[in-house]
């Protein structure tokens, strides 16, 4: 499970993920609920090619660019199938939160997909009511389990628990809604730009693996960030001090150590 505030990089974390398994050859069914499946489809494709999504979306890519562009969205469209929410009308699947996510896995399974990826799986809840995510959350790992397919979803943070800290990184504790995604998730990553919370340059992106079932947590991973195109390179990893642990809400110097003030 990929969680951050809206707007810190979930979404862009996940379509980095993707696009790695491009490159390993690996198929996957990336379910587009926050955005439109074409606009995923382009936006990783132009991450592959390092083009500036503003040169994207205005259409200014020269011919020789837009050429370029659309066949590297049929190279990565050969390997990654987009989706759309499922079907709810009630003659192909029940509109329940579980009937839609094995909806999603069936679809992997008939597409040869290794993973599945939905972002958000709180699109796929009909009602903001906690149990009905509780049990989105347990079919999640249910069908993962079952058809032996990789599963990542985005989760959001609660904006209201982070505007209270001075340390606005995710946590475990800010995960919003249902605390049945804690429960879940064999690996819990919390992505953060600190630029969009602190006055530092836009370049910095840090995935921060909150849990781990089988595996050391937590730790931090730093990225370079390029914010015109959405690329992430360089990953380190940087020291990482838990919210709180210092007496100072887990203050953490972006150079890597702890801070001294």
């Amino acid at each position: 499970v990929v969680t951050a505030l809206s707007g810190h990089g979930k979404s862009i974390f996940v379509k980095a993920m993707a696009l790695g398994q491009v490159g390993l050859g690996r198929p996957g069914l990336f379910g587009a609920f926050e955005d439109e499946a074409p606009e995923v489809l382009e936006d990783v494709a132009a991450m592959s090619l390092g083009f500036a999504r503003d040169e994207v979306d205005e259409g200014r890519l020269t011919p020789e660019g837009a050429a370029k562009f659309f066949e590297e969205q049929e190279r990565i469209a050969a390997s990654v199938k987009f989706m759309r929410h499922p079907p709810t009308d009630g003659k192909r699947v029940k509109s329940t939160i579980a009937a839609r996510i094995e909806w999603c896995f069936n679809e992997a399974v008939r597409v040869g997909a290794t993973y599945v990826v939905v972002d958000l799986l709180a699109r796929l809840c009909a009602s903001a009511k906690p149990e009905e995510e509780q049990q989105g959350w347990e079919c999640f790992q249910r069908c993962a389990k079952d058809t032996g397919i990789h599963g990542v979803a985005t989760h959001q943070q609660r904006a209201g628990d982070v505007e209270q800290r001075s340390d606005k990184r995710p946590t475990r504790e800010g995960l919003k809604g249902s605390k049945g995604v804690l429960e879940v998730a064999d690996t819990l990553i919390g992505v953060y730009r600190a630029s969009l919370c602190e006055s530092v340059e836009d370049k910095v992106l840090e995935a921060i693996v909150l849990k781990q079932r089988r595996g050391r947590w937590p730790f931090a991973v730093r990225f370079d960030f390029d914010p015109k195109r959405w690329t992430l390179k360089k990953g380190r990893e940087v020291a990482y001090l838990r919210p709180g642990e210092d007496g100072l809400d887990g203050i953490v110097d972006r150079r890597g150590g702890r801070s001294r003030g």
